[in-house]
């Protein structure tokens, strides 16, 4: 079973849902809105931002570190210490240009070997907002390979750690 957890409207999920991929609700905060008021089965998704923020983001009850560029092996070891899983979206690779992209590209790319060293969990998601921008499991999985995962890493990117954080929450599929 393949997931997208970070699908955004609804046209979006009907489209995951007929490529055969299980989408659940969320829950999308940027670091400041982050308070422990949220519903108990949704996922709670926290946008990167700051080297701090990052910080005080996997000390706080939030599910998925969201496109953060800014992290340092601590943030790395505190977020696997609370089940924090880092959250790459392939929405921010379509929407940056240029040298951006490439910066991004780099960040990302050595943030995997990190991830990779301290074996920590790495969540890919579409982040789609309508239903064009919604991919298969396996161009998700292409993403992760790009970036630096093996074949295997990058497929239990889009099944196993998705169902792991499933679990966690018991969410009702």
């Amino acid at each position: 079973m393949y997931y997208d957890l970070l699908v955004r409207t609804s046209k979006a999920r009907e489209t995951a849902e007929e490529l055969g991929i299980s989408t659940c609700p969320h829950v999308e905060l940027e670091p400041n809105q982050l308070t422990r008021s949220y519903e108990k089965n949704k996922i709670v998704f926290v946008r990167g931002g700051t080297l701090e923020q990052n910080k005080k983001t996997v000390r706080s009850p939030c599910d998925v570190l969201l496109d953060a560029t800014r992290i340092d092996p601590n943030v790395v070891q505190v977020a696997k210490d609370n089940n924090v899983t880092f959250g790459i979206t392939l929405h921010q690779f379509l929407y940056t240009k240029q040298f951006k992209r490439a910066s991004l590209i780099r960040s990302y790319f050595r943030l995997i070997k990190l991830y990779n060293k301290m074996n920590s969990s790495i969540l890919l998601v579409s982040g789609a907002n309508n239903n064009f921008e919604v991919r298969t499991p396996e161009q998700l999985a292409s993403l992760g390979i790009f970036l630096g995962q093996t074949k295997r890493q990058a497929r239990w990117s889009t099944s196993k750690i998705p169902e792991n954080i499933l679990s966690k929450k018991e969410v009702k599929m």
